[in-house]
């Protein structure tokens, strides 16, 4: 859907490197399975991918209009998750199948050494009978899976639901703090010609804020996220051509319209929101390349706009 906000490219691609990190220290547990048990990693996994896919597009919740739009998102990618596990040769997949017992009966050396003794007719009956006895010696082990299968299921499906109401809660509370930036905005200090907001001595400091010049180098207090923004400028201004970009571009590739949010973020205000965090570190993950060309975008969409 062209104007859908839970499908944007960049993202996306943000949730794929973050699944692919997740599979990978899959498989390294795998080999050295220590301090949880198959079940506890299957279900933490599944939970973890819901998360990434949930703290991802947090940030295009702006307005009340989208909770409902992204909670059914969730539920979406809930079940697609579940589905994908059930697939052959996912970790929830029916190892007793019809299709699994077929193989295992196609494969056995009587059927094998017969094959190309017999007509197609009677393969067939001499494969489905072997099924039948396949099915026979592994019921036990079949009904005792399906047991497993139901139980594991019902812990994932209970955290899932856990989940979708934890961060339906956080996109309430994002849509309602942007609505009241937007109803009653913060007072705009100057500007200089980066869009960087100029100290005013005589204006009254927020409480727990800082004082000193939001473009000074080093971090101001503890806790602050300055430093993690500073390297991102360096990291960019490398792979730009020596083109220095500035904290008003991050902001705006990041989907805001002023620079309030983001200073919040920068000093580690605790009045920042979940969704402002999940916008602004999304966007100081991304590739230095990917980064340039969304602010490209912006600013071309920025100029046809006038």
């Amino acid at each position: 859907m062209a104007n859908d906000p839970f499908s944007d490219p960049d993202i996306n691609s943000q949730i794929t490197a973050s699944v692919l990190r997740l599979q990978a220290a899959s498989l390294e547990w795998v080999d050295d399975p220590a301090g949880i048990g198959l079940d506890g990693h299957i279900v933490a996994t599944l939970v973890t991918c819901l998360d990434v896919h949930a703290k991802a597009y947090l940030c295009k919740v702006d307005r009340q209009s989208l909770i409902t739009q992204y909670d059914v998102y969730m539920h979406g990618v809930g079940a697609a998750l579940l589905s994908h596990a059930k697939q052959r040769g996912g970790v929830l997949s029916d190892p007793y199948s019809e299709d699994r017992l077929r193989n295992m009966a196609e494969n056995t050396g009587e059927i094998i050494s017969r094959r190309h003794d017999l007509t197609p007719e009677r393969y067939e009956a001499e494969v489905l009978a072997k099924v039948e006895r396949c099915r026979s010696a592994l019921r036990p082990k079949a009904m005792e899976w399906h047991e497993w299968h139901w139980q594991i299921l019902f812990r994932i499906e209970v955290l899932f639901e856990a989940q979708y109401r934890r961060w339906k809660a956080e996109a309430i509370e994002g849509a309602a703090a942007s609505r009241l930036a937007t109803v009653n905005p913060e007072p705009q200090r100057e500007t200089n010609h980066e869009g960087e907001r100029i100290p005013n001595d005589c204006a009254d400091p927020e409480p727990g804020g800082d004082e000193s010049d939001p473009t000074e180098a080093g971090p101001m207090v503890n806790g602050t996220n300055k430093p993690l923004v500073d390297t991102y400028i360096e990291k960019v201004l490398a792979h730009n051509g020596g083109e220095r970009i500035t904290r008003k571009n991050i902001w705006m590739v990041a989907g805001y319209r002023d620079a309030t949010e983001f200073e919040r973020f920068q000093r580690g205000d605790p009045k920042t929101t979940e969704a402002a965090k999940a916008a602004f570190k999304r966007v100081l993950g991304m590739k230095p390349e990917a980064f340039i060309e969304l602010l490209r975008k912006k600013n071309a969409a920025k100029e046809a706009a006038k």
